[in-house]
């Protein structure tokens, strides 16, 4: 098992929050932490951040048996391509080993695909139902599967995708939350984004890099063969085109669409993250099957030369994450400890040795793994937008300052402490590869 964590932000705080949730019920309800992805994570969290990579590894397994299951239902020949697409995906391959909460939205969309497709309307509706829970884009997925269930005439499952909203508008409720938390906490209600913006073809540059350039091209080749079939009239003649049609390339384009216009508008606190594309990569791994798929004996008009070209690619597939490319996987990069998380590690074991009994004030969020401290126990720990607030801080504290959430999170900038010398002592400072941490003491 790999010593990374995937990032240094989200992903460790999302494994914080699981990790400290039994101590603090109040997370398993915490918009932002996503309270079911809390609620199946927090027994793996327990084990530290090996069980929580060990939780993604099992719901990637799951999702492998749900897109292969898809596959099938759906006459993708051969099935067992689309699970092997998605694990040598690149991205998908590198962040299952984190605390993030892409991989569980991915399983729970798949399902609810393989449960429509299998007739198990009841079951897709209430799975769908959830989605919001895990990740706030499971509203944009509610609004493709209720318009799947007005062409299906099922009526009476529209009410259904109202289920999840329902039991934890409850469950808020009775913990002593306003009734409609559900809405007013949400943490991306938000019409901006502290980030900026970017080109509308942000995602559309970044794909390569999340699936890799084969999957990539097998990708464009499934959407060529789509094309194809709906200008062709070829789609009349394939079982289930239109369920295929609305659930994967449907729910795949809704979510790509609207990260593009997040980011492109500045809206919502998008950020421009090629991870977010990581929930709808199992759908990806389906479309670029049926690009493989295309890539048949009736194409080439070859049975040999058809064998051939489909055992080309998938050594291609197989091989290429580990190829020395830019959008290749760099273990050094993506599987180990970042240098600001060693830098952070150094400082944890300074701190331990020095400063022991002391309350911390940080904004990185690695820092309470590596300080071995419950982040949510205000009497360790608190932000560093607190330091502003006129006696918030008590002599002694130590102040933590980082080269970027500092100063992006908390607008925190080195000089504003250096400065204030009457008030802070600086007496720890490193650097490591661009990425620096600063120690003050409260005088």
């Amino acid at each position: 098992m790999t010593d990374g964590t995937g990032d240094s932000g989200d992903s460790v705080m999302h494994y914080l929050f699981s990790r400290y949730a039994f101590d603090h019920p109040q997370n398993f309800l915490d918009h932002w932490a996503k309270p079911l992805f809390v609620l199946v994570s927090a027994p793996f969290a327990q084990f530290g951040f090996t069980g929580m990579k060990l939780f993604n590894c099992t719901v990637a397994l799951l999702t492998a048996v749900f897109v292969f299951r898809v596959a099938a239902s759906l006459g993708i020949r051969p099935a067992w391509v689309a699970p092997l697409l998605l694990f040598f995906s690149v991205e998908y391959a590198v962040l299952i080993f984190s605390g993030l909460t892409e991989p569980l939205f991915g399983l729970g969309l798949t399902l609810g695909v393989y449960c429509a497709l299998s007739g198990r309307r009841l079951c897709s509706a209430l799975v769908i139902s959830f989605l919001p829970f895990v990740r706030s884009e499971g509203w944009i997925i509610m609004g493709v599967f209720a318009l799947f269930f007005v062409w299906k005439k099922h009526w009476k499952m529209l009410p259904v995708l109202l289920a999840g909203h329902l039991v934890y508008t409850l469950a808020g409720f009775l913990s002593g939350k306003e009734i409609l938390w559900v809405f007013i906490q949400n943490p991306y209600a938000n019409g901006s984004s502290p980030y900026g913006s970017g080109s509308l073809l942000h995602y559309a540059g970044l794909l390569p890099y999340v699936l890799g350039v084969p999957v990539c091209l097998l990708f464009c080749f499934g959407l060529i063969r789509l094309i194809y079939l709906l200008f062709s009239g070829g789609h009349k003649r394939v079982a289930l085109f239109t369920e295929e049609l609305l659930l994967v390339y449907g729910c795949f384009f809704a979510l790509f669409f609207a990260h593009s216009l997040f980011w492109w508008l500045g809206l919502f606190n998008s950020a421009g993250l090629s991870r977010v594309l990581l929930s709808v990569v199992p759908l990806a791994a389906l479309i670029a099957a049926r690009g493989f798929e295309g890539l048949s004996a009736r194409l080439l008009r070859n049975d040999k030369a058809a064998v051939a070209l489909r055992s080309l690619l998938l050594v291609y597939v197989m091989i290429f994450p580990f190829t020395p490319n830019p959008a290749a996987i760099d273990i050094s990069r993506d599987l180990s400890r970042m240098p600001d998380q060693r830098l952070a590690d150094e400082l944890g074991a300074e701190i331990k040795a020095r400063y022991t009994g002391r309350k911390h004030y940080y904004e990185h969020n690695y820092l309470s793994m590596a300080l071995d401290i419950d982040p949510f126990d205000k009497a360790l720990q608190e932000g560093l937008k607190r330091v502003r607030e006129p006696g918030a801080v008590p002599p002694g504290s130590l102040i933590i300052w980082d080269d970027w959430y500092a100063p992006v999170q908390a607008g925190i900038m080195l000089e504003e402490l250096r400065r204030d010398t009457a008030a802070y002592t600086e007496v720890w400072n490193k650097s490591r590869e661009g990425r620096q941490l600063v120690l003050f003491t409260k005088n």
